[in-house]
């Protein structure tokens, strides 16, 4: 018999706070090429981006929690009950965007236009396709965290945070030895770190592995 888990309240807050996050996201950066970069404005606009930015990785955290619980999750249950949600999902509202392109004038009448607008779908629904991919491979992660140490699990998340801080600091040209992390950017295999299923394993480990609080202070 499938084991009973007790809600928690602190996630379903996190939620509700990332969605807030993302329309804060959506609305600040809707109107970066449109002011000049010296202006208030633009100032205004990427300091409210910058402290929302992580709204997506909250929600690939929270999405790692649950589908990588202790719990079982056939693949029958994986695929009818949250993959073909989300697929549907994705159709339909690719197919209305497809439609409404073509009466706009965007997508030419034309029968390999209208197919590839709709697969490939507005640019906002790039979350779906990410997502359905973390669910599929979501079996191996769950193998991953079963049989993996803490230590191991730790070990990968400080690659993760290393390959994070190195990316991060090719994008600051003033940042001193920019020109060696830009060096090493190219040539360590960063890109193959720096996943979404890294934050899926992310909030799985914050979860069943609370950080220490004399970390916390430092967070």
């Amino acid at each position: 018999m499938e084991k009973k888990y007790e809600r928690n309240t602190g996630l379903d807050v996190l939620r509700v706070i990332a969605c807030f996050m993302v329309v804060f996201l959506h609305v600040s950066s809707r109107f970066f090429s449109a002011v000049p970069i010296d202006t208030f404005n633009w100032k205004v606009y990427t300091f409210y981006d910058a402290c929302v930015r992580s709204a997506v990785p909250l929600f690939v955290m929270l999405s790692g929690v649950f589908f990588l619980a202790p719990r079982e999750m056939t693949l029958k249950k994986l695929y009818g009950k949250y993959i073909i949600r989300l697929a549907a999902a994705y159709v339909i509202w690719s197919a209305l965007y497809t439609i409404y392109d073509v009466l706009a004038g965007e997508v030419p009448f034309k029968l390999r236009s209208i197919l590839h607008a709709w697969i490939e779908g507005p640019a906002h629904l790039w979350y779906i396709p990410m997502l359905i991919g973390l669910y599929v491979i979501s079996p191996f992660l769950k193998k991953i965290t079963q049989l993996s140490s803490k230590k191991l699990v730790e070990y990968g998340l400080i690659l993760f945070a290393g390959a994070s801080l190195i990316r991060t600091i090719t994008y600051i040209p003033i940042f001193p030895g920019h020109t060696t992390f830009v060096l090493l950017s190219e040539q360590l295999p960063l890109s193959y770190i720096l996943r979404y299923y890294s934050y899926f394993l992310l909030g799985w480990f914050l979860v069943n592995f609370p950080v220490r609080s004399n970390w916390r202070k430092w967070i």
